[in-house]
This record gives structure tokens, C-alpha cells and sequence, in this order.
């Protein structure tokens, strides 16, 4: 018998001899929830509160167990009710705080990060998480003052300097995310996710070398990471490097085979090889995982017109902008299609579409202009 077997054992004990024992009920869930025996731990929290309703630990381990199981409101119930035992406690603030930004609750999630900090004023992970909810709010000034806050209270917080290095990146301050970014690496050449964000904004800049050295970094840290072999291959795939491309996408769906985009970017790269039966076969795969995925519909509209399946094409470009109306080049490729198969005011519609949504599309423009034209000229 291992410590945690007679652990409990000797806290079972407790409880059949006093089965209102209520700490003997709160321990061995704690017990259990440290060893993944969740509904267990559940239950004994529950009887401690039972027995012991102002209990403020035991409403405040069940609201965390909750919290972990993705039981929000239960979760909510009960850090409020701990909060009302211990109103000044910042960690039940905080707490709180991040069950009603899982709700969808701000103003509440707001007023409780800020309660935290109030009490706690160098809760860095406060401030962090304040962060975080400001920007899914796009108060961006306001999330950055609280990310720098938090970096003031711990400058060794690599969560938080690479948090800050993406709120930047996503204002377009790229220089200054991919100096937050390097900051992040060297308070931890170890966080991946450091890395990989830095390829991002590197690749958005087409310092290509850069960016695959940074990617190949975060794999080599964290081998099964999607995201990073996902975009190391759309950059192989920008500058045409084919087969290292393939290898990329192919990490992506041995990783994730549930990942509609990876499969699709393979049905690209043969595309592009013009393996056009290899290429429809994985964009049906993409839509088997993804009925309603936008940008396959687009590529198979594509691959159909290049394969002169007209009627096909048609279908496939209507799909794609179905299930995303704001499609700028489905509807460009509905107006070629249209444009090439003579049905010129469909042709025109299209492009204006295009145009509404992407105004400094110049081809659509362009194509529009010529056929204009011909129509005045008669």
C-alpha cells in the first residue's frame, strides 16, 4: 500500500466511525481530486458542505474541481458563495473573475480582476488575466497597461511578455511584438509557444530564414504542436518548396486528424504539383471532417474550372460563399467563371460583390472595367 492508498484508507476510516466528520470529507477530496478521482472528490466536497454549509474552503475547492471541468455556472455558484465567507479574499476574486470571463460574462469578469488587484495589488496574475479579457473586449490601451503591470510586478513572467508581444502583433506593431517575443525567449528558451509566435510575425515580415529557424524551434521543443508545422508548411508553400510543404501538412493531420485545414493545404500543395486527382481527393477528405468549410469549397471550385467542370465549379464557388459571405476571392471566381462562360451580369454582380468586400481588389476592378466596356460598346 502506497501513502496515497493508506491516506485514504485512514480518512475512510475517519468517516465511518464520524460519518459528519466534515475535514475528514473535505481532505480525502482533495485526496481525490489531486489523483483525477473527480466525481469522488465531488461527492465529498459536497457532503462537507452539507455538513459544514459556511465551509469556505470546501466552496472554494469544489468551485476550482468545477471550474475544471468546465462546469462554469456550478463553479460560479460557489466561488459566490465563498466570496460571500471571505469577502476580502483575492484569490476567490480572482477566481471568480476567470468563471465569469469563461461565461461570457465581462463586466462581472472586469469588476472582479479589478477587486483582486485591489486587495492584492501585486497579483500579477490578475493583472494578466485582466489583460486578457481587454482584449477580447478590444479595449487594446487598457489591456496593455494591465500586461505591462503585471510585467512591472514579475519581469521573469514569460506568459505574460509573450501575451503582450501578441496584443501587440494584432495592433500591427510588429517590430515591437517581435522585440516582446525575444524578450519571452530569454527569460525561457524553453517556451514554445515563444518561438512560434515569433516565426509568425518574422514570416509576416517574409524573412522567411528567420521565421523556419523559429518554427523548427518550437517543434524541436514541443514536437506535437499543429500550429507551428501547420504554418512553417503555408511558408514551405509560399516560396515553393513543395515536398518540405507536404511533410509540414502531413505533421499537421498525424498530429490532429480531425484538422479539415491541414488536409485541405495538402489538396493544395498537389494542386500545385497539378496532382489534381491526388488534390480532390483531399479536399473531400477536408469536407468530410468540414461540411461547411468555406475556403475547400473554394479550392475545389478551382480545381473543378481548371478541369473545365464547369457546372461543378459553379456549385463549389456558390458553397464557399454560402457558409462565408465575405469571401472576397469566392466571389472573384464566381465572376471569372461567369465572365469565361459568357453570363456577363452575373459576371458584373460578382465583381462588385468582390469589390464590396475587398475594395483594393484590383483585379476585380480591372475585370470589371473590360467588361463594362465591352457592354457600352455593344
Amino acid at each position: 500500500m502506497n501513502r496515497i492508498e493508506e491516506a485514504e484508507k485512514f480518512l475512510n476510516d475517519s468517516i465511518e466511525l464520524d460519518p459528519d466528520f466534515y475535514d475528514a470529507h473535505n481532505q480525502i477530496a482533495k485526496l481525490f481530486a489531486a489523483t483525477k478521482h473527480y466525481e469522488k472528490a465531488e461527492h465529498h466536497y459536497r457532503n462537507t458542505i452539507k455538513i459544514s454549509p459556511e465551509n469556505l474552503d470546501a466552496h472554494n475547492e469544489l468551485g476550482n474541481l468545477l471550474y475544471k471541468l468546465s462546469r462554469y455556472e456550478e463553479a460560479q455558484s460557489n466561488y459566490s458563495k465563498a466570496l460571500e465567507l471571505s469577502p476580502d479574499s483575492p484569490m476567490i476574486c480572482y477566481n471568480l473573475a476567470n468563471t465569469y470571463r469563461k461565461l461570457d460574462r465581462r463586466e462581472q469578469a472586469e469588476s472582479m480582476y479589478k477587486r483582486s488587484i485591489e486587495i492584492a495589488p501585486n497579483n500579477a496574475d490578475a493583472y494578466n488575466n485582466l489583460g486578457l479579457l481587454l482584449k477580447e473586449m478590444d479595449r487594446f490601451d487598457a489591456s496593455e497597461e494591465a500586461y505591462r503591470s503585471a510585467a512591472r510586478i514579475k519581469p521573469d513572467n514569460v506568459i505574460v511578455v509573450n501575451n503582450l508581444g501578441t496584443l501587440l502583433k494584432d495592433q500591427g506593431r510588429i517590430e515591437e511584438a517581435e522585440s516582446a517575443y525575444r524578450e519571452a525567449i530569454a527569460i525561457n528558451n524553453q517556451y514554445a509557444s515563444a518561438y512560434y509566435n515569433l516565426a509568425n510575425v518574422l514570416y509576416e515580415q517574409k524573412r522567411y530564414e528567420e521565421a523556419i529557424e523559429s518554427y523548427d524551434e518550437s517543434i524541436k521543443i514541443r514536437p506535437k504542436f499543429p500550429s507551428a508545422h501547420y504554418y512553417k508548411g503555408k511558408l514551405l508553400e509560399e516560396v515553393n518548396h513543395f515536398e518540405e510543404a507536404l511533410k509540414s501538412y502531413q505533421e499537421v493531420v498525424e498530429l490532429d486528424p480531425s484538422n479539415a485545414d491541414g488536409y485541405m493545404s495538402i489538396g493544395n500543395v498537389r494542386f500545385k504539383m497539378n496532382q489534381l486527382n491526388d488534390a480532390e481527393d483531399f479536399y473531400y477528405k477536408a469536407l468530410e471532417l468540414n461540411p461547411k468549410h468555406a475556403d475547400t469549397y473554394f479550392h475545389l471550385g478551382r480545381l473543378h474550372q481548371k478541369n473545365k467542370n464547369y457546372s461543378d465549379a459553379e456549385i463549389s464557388f456558390k458553397k464557399s460563399v454560402e457558409y462565408d459571405p465575405r469571401h472576397a476571392q469566392a466571389h472573384f471566381s464566381l465572376g471569372r467563371l461567369f465572365h469565361e462562360l459568357n453570363r456577363n451580369n452575373e459576371a458584373v454582380d460578382m465583381y462588385r460583390k468582390t469589390i464590396e468586400i475587398e475594395p483594393a481588389h484590383a483585379d476585380a476592378f480591372s475585370n470589371l472595367g473590360v467588361l463594362l466596356k465591352n457592354a457600352a460598346q455593344g
